[in-house]
């Protein structure tokens, strides 16, 4: 059905997946005139707390300013709503204590912003605001279990809640269901194959808490960030401010240097970093939370763009798609800017034929630059497996390490990196004139 023969019946929609990819994918569904069902398998808390179906809920979380920006354009407002509830607006690179691969970033006037909240509290804003839509419903401690397909359609989704199943009528679902999705498999059991997947596992592992400050530590920045510093010191730490005055702190490392998950430990862990700031943080605060430890898994892209055969009316968006390493921090804000892509598609083509095969390909172009920012980083540690080492990757890093020495030096470089791990410039950026002679000036040291 085209989007000019709807008026006759009201169309039908469901969404797997209550996080933020699916949340934003029903207002946008909804602003095209579906009726939609958010289908989750969780039983939704009724305020700003973690779930189970979100391992990392209790881990830090940002929202750069592109994903601010494109929320804000999607749910007119939000931004207001996120800072009522507490969120915290940081300028970059000025707010921030960062100490980089090359060594301490001057703090440059703030060329970005970054959001810090913790993630129920976003979940929990979003969720709120999209349920207030009179055309989303929600379906909570429901699992997804497979499409209903007809003639090279989606007809419908099948439900199971313990012992009964169920069929729920759509004309478009949307799997949000996270890196839980068991979308290929669906796909499989309707008769069409199976996308490709790409992984990179760097097996980092991570230690997180919530703290407060018992005292003032003089000259601190808001933030605090410090970065693997290569195969030397394949550790990293991070401290930002949230929600009821507190900040959310975490340390972690790669493979063999896996942090404790113990206070006294934790914080010993932090005075090895390559930087006092975090250390000298934490001998100031006190607690406000248990330690809680992750492993993520790895890095995983599926290629549902590139299937040669799929139903019309199935679409794969958020982690389901693509999952990042998430010291990178790509991920909210990929899921914002794959909402404003369907939205896109929908308003420039309808839903008519090739609907399907033009927002699978949006979704995927969104992830496209994130995803090779993520995996050439990755794959300068020797110990990360999967991807595929290049002599291109070679030259990439060379010319990254030099710009990174010039970023410490020169804020038309510190600018141009900044823009690119924000997601507000593809990587071609830093092969601007004007940052190559900041390179050839400064990143030679």
């Amino acid at each position: 059905m085209s989007r000019e023969d709807s008026s006759a019946t009201p169309r039908k929609a469901v969404v797997v997946g209550a996080g933020l990819a699916g949340l934003l994918a029903a207002s946008v569904l909804a602003g095209a005139d579906y009726d939609v069902t958010v289908v989750e398998r969780d039983r939704l808390p009724a305020g700003p707390d973690a779930r189970a179906g979100i391992p990392q809920a209790h881990h830090t979380h940002l929202l750069f300013e592109r994903g601010e920006t494109g929320a804000e354009e999607l749910l007119p407002g939000i931004r207001s709503e996120l800072r009522e509830a507490g969120a915290v607006s940081l300028g970059l690179p000025g707010d921030l204590e960062w100490v980089g691969p090359a060594g301490v970033i001057p703090r440059f006037p703030a060329r970005r912003t970054v959001l810090s909240c913790t993630r129920p509290v976003l979940d929990w804003t979003v969720r709120r605001r999209v349920s207030q839509d009179p055309r989303i419903s929600f379906r909570e401690g429901v699992r997804a279990i497979g499409l209903e397909t007809s003639a090279g359609a989606v007809t419908g989704l099948r439900l199971r809640c313990g012992d009964t199943g169920e069929v729920i009528p759509a004309a478009l679902v949307v799997d949000a269901s996270g890196r839980s999705s068991a979308a290929p498999s669906w796909l499989v059991d309707a008769g069409y194959p199976a996308p490709a997947e790409e992984t990179v596992d760097a097996a980092i592992a991570y230690t997180t808490g919530l703290f407060r400050r018992t005292a003032p530590v003089p000259g601190l920045a808001r933030g605090v960030y410090l970065q693997v510093s290569g195969t030397s010191l394949p550790r990293f730490g991070i401290a930002l401010p949230v929600e009821r005055d507190r900040w959310i702190v975490a340390v972690g490392g790669l493979r063999g240097h896996e942090p404790p998950t113990d206070q006294e430990g934790f914080a010993a862990f932090a005075a090895t970093l390559a930087s006092p700031a975090l250390a000298g943080f934490l001998a100031s605060a006190v607690a406000d939370s248990p330690l809680r430890g992750f492993r993520p898994p790895g890095s995983r892209r599926r290629h549902f763009d590139r299937t040669a055969r799929r139903p019309e009316g199935f679409v794969v968006v958020g982690d389901a798609v693509c999952t990042f390493n998430p010291v990178y921090g790509q991920g909210m804000t990929v899921a914002v800017r794959q909402a404003l892509a369907l939205r896109g598609v929908l308003t420039d083509h309808g839903t008519g034929p090739g609907f399907t095969r033009r927002v699978q390909r949006a979704v995927a172009a969104e992830a496209t630059g994130p995803w090779k920012i993520a995996e050439a980083e990755d794959l300068r540690h020797p110990g990360t497996r999967g991807g595929h080492r290049t002599p291109l990757h070679r030259l990439q890093h060379a010319y990254l390490d030099r710009v990174q020495r010039a970023a410490t030096a020169d804020v038309t470089a510190n600018y141009a990196l900044l823009d690119v791990l924000a997601l507000c410039a593809p990587p071609t950026r830093l092969f601007a004139p004007s940052v190559l002679l900041s390179v050839l000036r400064h990143g030679g040291r």
